[in-house]
């Protein structure tokens, strides 16, 4: 937790106590530590899809009330997306609140594979898993998109 506070910056908590009784769950923003302009479009677009109702995904800082959590079923025992079962539940039995505080992300695939084909490829795995491609399968599909390093390492 403190690191979370430290890599926002701000008093969330406090943020959180104002909000408590309204919502079930809620996220953060993302914001990436080296800013350029075209990764601060992309964060824009990416907060704005969960914003307008898309699912936040864990680097979006995800939290839930214990109570929410438990009777949400918690999150689902697959290797990819296991937050999607989770976000969509708590949505249903109350508010899901996105703050505007932001939460520093570490950006090491975005950075290794490059910003714009880690999105699609990202995109296109959210888009296949909400078709009911299986997690599983995503997650062989997720490891093959990682582009390699001079090391042959993803």
């Amino acid at each position: 937790m403190s690191r979370l506070y430290r890599a926002v910056g701000h008093n969330w908590i406090g943020e959180l106590r104002t909000q408590r009784p309204i919502f079930s769950g809620s996220c953060m923003p993302m914001l990436s530590r080296k800013r350029t302009w075209w990764k601060a479009l992309l964060e824009r677009l990416i907060n704005l899809r969960t914003r307008i109702g898309g699912i936040p995904y864990g680097d979006q800082g995800i939290f839930v009330r214990r109570e929410a959590y438990f009777e949400a079923g918690g999150f689902t025992h697959q290797p990819l997306f296991e937050e999607v079962v989770l976000v969509r539940t708590l949505r249903r039995r109350g508010h899901f609140l996105a703050l505007a505080l932001p939460i520093g992300v570490a950006a090491r695939r975005w950075e290794r594979d490059g910003w714009w084909h880690r999105s699609l490829a990202n995109r296109a795995l959210a888009i296949r898993y909400l078709l009911g491609v299986p997690a599983e399968r995503l997650a062989e599909h997720y490891q093959q998109t990682a582009v390699t390093n001079k090391d042959g390492n993803p």
